[in-house]
């Protein structure tokens, strides 16, 4: 007997590249319940998820046209934000945007429940505060009340009677608005978690400035992706990792040469350049003077 139960499994399984379901999965994939329509709101498919054994992934390399919501009800799931592994945890919810990657995988030891949805429609337009080119984890606030709709919704949606599709469409709108209550909710604790991990990384840096960088170490440190990493340290401190590594460079070489005996070519290579000549050039176009000017 199959103790991988799941809700409506021919709606789950539509069209993703998955070699790890069990055979008996595989009648289910005969038609795709992934579109974009135009209207306010509407939910392709969804469901709630029971994982209690073996290990199971799916992979969708270009994502779907529409968007998807995989909330953890119970335990976790695992899934790709770039090339790292995240763990959504229980409570928590992962937002995939239109042709965003989607992958993700269960972990066989433990009895994850996921409610999930696919959806489109022209009020998908309040998500794009939150959009961006990776799956999003977010932590919902009222988890019982969240759960509560959410199941609704489902059960809405499968009914396929008449205006059911109305209604299940108005437990989603409730659904995206308490998303982005959650999100405005925890928008101040991760400005304040991020920007304590920015300031290590910037200590760091300014401790290892004459290291060639490494920016997956540095986005490793704020639990982002290498090029989310770019884009939050710009917006922090308004210039890429590579200028402000040469902006900590340049001032400790003008710290060397005002206050040490050591000659330009030592300098050059106490802040990380092999080449003596190329550290003048890149110092007499960020300072405006040569290094000599501060050995006077």
């Amino acid at each position: 007997m199959n103790n991988n139960k799941i809700h409506k499994p021919s709606v789950f399984l539509d069209n993703i590249v998955d070699n790890h379901w069990p055979r008996d999965y595989t009648v289910a994939m005969r038609y795709s319940s992934e579109k974009k329509k135009d209207c306010h709101l509407a939910v392709n498919n969804c469901g709630e998820f029971f994982m209690t054994v073996g290990e199971r992934n799916v992979t969708r390399q270009k994502g779907r046209v529409d968007y998807g919501i995989f909330y953890v009800r119970k335990e976790s799931f695992f899934y790709f934000d770039g090339d790292l592994l995240r763990e959504a945890k229980e409570g928590e919810l992962v937002l995939f945007f239109p042709g965003v990657p989607r992958c993700y995988e269960f972990d066989g030891k433990k009895e994850s429940v996921v409610l999930w949805a696919n959806f489109t429609g022209e009020a998908t337009v309040q998500l794009d505060l939150l959009k961006c080119p990776h799956p999003l984890c977010l932590k919902i606030t009222e988890q019982a009340e969240f759960e509560r709709v959410f199941l609704q919704m489902i059960t809405a949606h499968h009914r396929r009677g008449a205006y059911c599709e109305e209604i299940s469409a108005g437990f989603l709108q409730v659904l995206l608005a308490m998303l982005l209550k959650s999100n405005q909710a925890g928008e101040s604790a991760l400005r304040a978690s991020r920007r304590e991990d920015l300031d290590r990384v910037l200590e760091y840096m300014s401790d290892h400035c004459h290291e060639p960088i490494d920016l997956q170490h540095y986005a490793d440190m704020c639990y982002v992706s290498s090029n989310r990493f770019i884009n939050i340290f710009k917006n922090y401190t308004g210039v890429s990792p590579y200028h402000f590594q040469l902006q900590l460079r340049m001032e400790r070489a003008i710290e060397l040469l005002l206050h040490s005996s050591a000659t330009v070519g030592e300098c050059a290579a106490a802040v990380g350049f092999k080449d003596s000549a190329y550290f003048s050039r890149i110092f007499k176009k960020m300072t405006g003077y040569p290094p000599s000017y501060f050995k006077k």
